[in-house]
């Protein structure tokens, strides 16, 4: 090879490596793209994207990563395992894949495997992030202690984790001597500044359930209401839309929809939803017929509506948000035997996929599904249809003290809270109407004042034997993802009734608007 052919070589060998090293930058900046969207909750845009990139680097990890998270938080669990086993195929040392490969597994009830993937990406990389959530794994499957020592663990190795603080308030009754409260206290002193938005909102619900448990009330609602006059600036004039939603539903399903369509649908007899208020005894009323042996507890599923809004499109079914106010009269005009019966088909399909084998009911216990007791009636006749109903002002409070993981835009001021708490009764008193006993409504008093009457009720009404379990949900082992995580840990107990008068003086504004 002469001397101008060995130049010529070089140089192309330049350029392409120049080429590689572009292309590579190009698809890290789409990665990263990406995740900003799924941070954003375009999850749509960001899978998009993510399959544009898998056809140009089909060996990239990051890419599969992302994937197998956008289908977790569509539900798609299944999809989501595959997405991260190829992730961890390309990389298994890839401790992120392998602590969200564990939270898969959580929904997929496999908890021995979770936990397995857990320490795995701890013996990669034990830092404050990996930790913590290992902790949330354990927390959820209710194993409180060593949950509390991981979260401990996060902090040493940075002290400004707040959610781990946040976490240690929330799996216990807060003492004067609790460090995590006591490390708090002083970072709301000093350098509340130094924290982003998110850290500072979750610094004064801390601050707030922990001066709660020290029985220092007014402590308690100065730290919540700072928590969440925040959260509601943040979702501005939007967080009043549902209520006006809500009064307009009757107008659209009338008698006549109801009338007309009677008898079609698909004739499964397994869903069950649990349907009220958040924070009105739902998850207690799940945990208690989920430990039936016949009965498997599905969590809070958004797939009916979405099953409604995209019966062709089964990628969609377990996504979150965005629906409100497509049921309305132009899509009820259109409806035909056949819809309902795909709608009704397409929803058991996607509810009972993580169901076991031995499990013939299962419970949806998604409480904003009140809007869509009418639809579900005509897609599936036989479905067991129960109403948590619980006083308004604990309700009310309940919600005001929780910072809610998902999109829960009117739950962070009383009034906006009051209006969707009026619209639900008076939308649920019309469904009544229509549906008569279809349609079983438990008292949240009367089932934790007289639990095993109201549960031998519920077990009849949903058509099951009877299985002593149900008496003792506090021994479920199942992971609970709701707020309720920690009390269904306990036995059924009547603490919380007429909890509210705790904060009468705050809650005022929630009592007038009700008229209370």
């Amino acid at each position: 090879m002469n001397r101008k052919q060995r130049r010529l070589n070089s140089k192309n060998s330049g350029n392409k490596s120049f080429e590689d090293t572009q292309k590579q930058s190009l698809i890290n900046k789409g990665i990263n793209t990406a995740s900003d969207l799924i941070k954003l909750g375009k999850f749509d845009e960001a899978e998009a994207l993510y399959m544009g990139l898998k056809e140009h680097a089909p060996q990239n990890g990051r890419i599969f990563y992302g994937l197998g998270v956008i289908a977790h938080k569509r539900k798609r669990f299944e999809d989501a395992y595959d997405f991260m086993h190829e992730a961890l195929k390309l990389d298994a040392k890839d401790h992120k894949a392998l602590v969200a490969m564990g939270f898969i597994l959580l929904d997929l009830n496999q908890a021995d495997a979770a936990i397995e993937y857990c320490e795995k990406s701890l013996r990669i990389d034990r830092n404050s992030e990996n930790t913590a959530l290992y902790g949330t794994t354990l927390k959820l499957l209710g194993h409180f202690e060593e949950s509390e020592k991981l979260f401990w663990e996060s902090l040493s190795y940075d002290d400004k984790n707040i959610l781990s603080y946040k976490e240690i308030i929330a799996s216990r009754k807060v003492t004067e001597d609790n460090k995590a409260f006591i490390a708090l206290k002083n970072i709301y002193t000093d350098s509340m500044d130094d924290l982003d938005d998110e850290d500072q909102i979750r610094v004064n619900f801390a601050l707030g359930k922990a001066y709660f448990d020290l029985k220092n009330y007014d402590a308690s609602f100065k730290h919540y209401k700072e928590g969440n006059d925040a959260k509601q600036k943040q979702y501005g004039i939007a967080r009043t839309a549902m209520g006006g939603f809500i009064k307009r539903i009757p107008e659209d399903f009338t008698k006549d929809v109801l009338k007309k369509h009677k008898g079609t649908g698909q004739n499964s007899d397994v869903p069950i939803f649990i349907v009220g208020m958040p924070r009105s005894g739902t998850t207690l009323t799940e945990q208690i017929l989920a430990s039936h042996h016949k009965v498997h507890g599905a969590g809070e599923l958004t797939a009916f509506l979405n099953c409604a809004l995209y019966p062709d499109e089964p990628q969609k079914h377990g996504q979150i948000g965005g629906a409100d106010g497509k049921i309305n009269k132009h899509y009820l005009d259109n409806l035909t035997p056949e819809v309902l019966k795909k709608l009704g088909q397409n929803y058991v399909t996607f509810a009972t996929k993580n169901a076991p084998e031995s499990a013939t009911r299962v419970v949806d216990k998604m409480p904003l599904n009140f809007k869509n007791v009418g639809l579900i009636k005509l897609a599936l006749p036989n479905a067991k249809i129960i109403y948590s109903r619980r006083n308004p002002m604990d309700i009310g409070m309940s919600i005001y003290r929780q910072l809610f993981s998902e999109d829960m835009g009117f739950a962070y001021g009383l009034e906006d809270i009051g209006a969707v708490i009026k619209e639900c009764d008076a939308l649920m008193d019309y469904w009544k109407e229509l549906l008569g006993d279809d349609l079983f409504v438990s008292n949240y008093e009367d089932l934790v004042q007289k639990p095993e009457e109201q549960t031998r009720k519920l077990i009849e009404y949903c058509g099951l034997d009877w299985d002593d379990a149900c008496l003792s949900p506090h021994k479920n082992t199942r992971s609970v993802k709701t707020a309720s995580f920690a009390q269904v840990r306990a036995p059924i107990n009547t603490k919380s009734i007429e909890g509210w008068r705790r904060f009468e003086t705050g809650l005022k504004p929630l009592a007038d608007y009700l008229g209370l």
